[in-house]
């Protein structure tokens, strides 16, 4: 376990509701999610193998931001459930801190509302407001709250469609939504590679976490592959590429199964801007409802499921009868009971692995690797 930042004492501890842990030790809270885990496996009527601990370090590993705005306040939902007024959050990067400190200049005299901060790796900042239609139609009228953040460099986004805004003749107008490099993956030999999508668009936390994630993904694939030039892969929960473009660039076929239009958009922008397009196919409809009209055979089933786990999608993947199966997920509960669906189907648990890319939370990101254990039904 790799430990790159000191355990800083935030002032707002004992009042915030965004960790949890009242200034434990750093090594006790991984012990916790590790009985967390163990915990979940056991009421499951699973056996839970060794299993490694990344850490990425303590503090400072946001790039995105979520928080309320509440009359003057700003900041996050406190122990009590108040919103409690947050200048500094330990939790996230300098460059978005940076553009935290801007943000808290402006006054949008509104009574409540929700943001997202992003600082892209370009530096670029973005901001998404998620404000009542009476707020967002004052503030555009208003001009004021939306001219000073675009003199601080950010590019905003409105509203639950993620609109854009333009001025024109001196007025701001709402647009169709704009796509911008908020993300990034390394594709083959550690390539760097900006994905697309908008502020709003659901992505890790932070991408250096999310490139580990990538990298144990890859690891247990690489092995996969070694008597093969290519594997076929079916993966279920791509959102804009985190996952597909590294597979992708190693010379996999890839399988998308997603729910998201909007997220299989920018998975199609990120896929062409790469030049990875030609081995994808991409389907789009809620999977977790209905079944797969043809399932053709696939070396490996990739698996990144919301909170709430498959659902009935389990059933689907498992009917693959896939050799190798790989689930990462960020909800050990859900997880426990699609991997006892696993078990039930005919898999074996082979290897977990768990990259702690929520410090100071009880949050955590699991990686599991399954097998057949009979692969000639």
């Amino acid at each position: 376990m790799k430990d790159k930042t000191l355990n800083l004492i935030c002032p707002y501890l004992k009042d915030c509701g965004g960790c949890h842990y009242d200034n434990l030790p750093y090594e006790t809270q991984s012990e916790l999610k590790l009985q967390h885990l163990e915990l979940c496996f056991k009421e499951a009527g699973l056996n839970l193998p060794r299993v490694q601990f990344i850490s990425l370090g303590q503090n400072h590993l946001r790039n995105r931001f979520d928080f309320t705005i509440e009359a003057n306040r700003k900041g996050l939902y406190g122990r009590d459930k108040s919103i409690l007024d947050i200048q500094a959050c330990l939790q996230i990067t300098p460059e978005l801190q940076a553009a935290y400190d801007d943000f808290r200049k402006i006054d949008f005299g509104i009574k409540k509302g929700s943001v997202r901060l992003r600082v892209g790796p370009d530096k670029n900042r973005g901001v998404w407001l998620d404000f009542a239609n009476i707020d967002i139609k004052t503030l555009l009228g208003d001009g004021k709250s939306f001219q000073q953040l675009l003199d601080l460099g950010f590019q905003i986004e409105i509203g639950q469609k993620g609109k854009s805004l333009v001025k024109k003749q001196g007025l701001f107008k709402l647009a169709d939504p704009v796509s911008s490099q908020w993300f990034q993956v390394h594709l083959n030999n550690y390539v760097s590679f900006n994905l697309s999508s908008l502020i709003s668009s659901f992505t890790q936390p932070s991408w250096t976490t999310a490139n580990s994630l990538v990298e144990v993904v890859h690891g247990w694939v690489d092995s996969l592959s070694l008597d093969s030039n290519a594997l076929s892969v079916c993966e279920f929960g791509a959102g804009i590429g985190q996952f597909t473009l590294p597979l992708l660039s190693y010379g996999h076929h890839v399988d998308v199964f997603e729910f998201d239009q909007l997220a299989t958009e920018m998975l199609a922008v990120n896929a062409k801007k790469s030049q990875l397009q030609d081995h994808l196919t991409i389907y789009c409809d809620d999977f977790q409802k209905k079944p797969i009209a043809q399932i053709p055979k696939y070396d490996l089933a990739l698996l990144n499921p919301p909170r709430s786990g498959l659902k009935n999608f389990v059933h689907e993947v498992t009917r693959l009868k896939t050799k190798t199966c790989i689930y990462i997920s960020c909800f050990p509960e859900s997880l426990a009971q699609d991997l006892k669906a696993f078990v039930n189907a005919g898999y074996e648990i082979k290897d977990v692995v768990l990259v702690d890319q929520f410090p100071q939370t009880k949050h955590f990101e699991t990686c599991v690797l399954l097998q057949r254990i009979d692969t000639n039904t």
